[in-house]
């Protein structure tokens, strides 16, 4: 709102990701007029299958698409699985750093509206859990200026990492 209300606003670049079915296409399509005058529904030939999905990424502004911010690829995700899983953080900052901020150049200092998607920021730190072997715990006490019995059991090296860890994730945005 404070760049809204500013006196010399911000461009806002909103950015989203979306799939689409590589040989998708509608059910339905509007024909020509009949020559009754009426338009006609006709009934589209849908290829046997819809074959893989493409995911695409892409910014926007008021005034259009953020040139050369395109991304668009396949994957072999299965009918029923979320499209999230295709992407990542890694492959997420690798177009931002290559594409989106190479095409926000022409816009200038802009204000980028993007939704909390998990790849859109990165855990910091990750904090032990009862899957961890013990030489992760170790490992982790030791960076956290703990210093661990020399003969714990795992039991009493989680108890420690419970005493010491951060109950607050901590993530850096990209």
């Amino acid at each position: 709102m404070r760049n809204k209300d500013s006196e010399k606003p911000k461009p806002v670049v909103f950015l989203d990701e979306t799939w689409i079915f590589m040989n998708g296409s509608p059910t339905y399509s509007w024909n020509k007029p009949h020559k009754s005058g009426h338009d006609v529904q006709g009934v589209i030939r849908r290829p046997v299958s819809e074959g893989g999905r493409l995911v695409i990424v892409h910014a926007g502004t008021k005034d259009g698409f953020v040139p050369g911010a395109d991304l668009i690829f396949a994957t072999n995700l299965k009918r029923n699985q979320d499209y999230h899983g295709a992407m990542n953080s890694e492959k997420f900052q690798m177009w931002v750093k290559t594409q989106l901020i190479v095409g926000l150049r022409n816009i200038g200092p802009c204000v980028i509206v993007m939704d909390n998607a998990p790849y859109h920021c990165k855990l910091v730190e990750h904090q032990p859990t009862t899957k961890w072997r013990k030489d992760q715990l170790v490992s982790w006490l030791r960076q956290n200026g703990v210093s661990p019995p020399e003969n714990a059991t795992k039991d009493e090296l989680q108890r420690l990492c419970n005493m010491n860890r951060s109950h607050l994730k901590r993530y850096r945005s990209t």
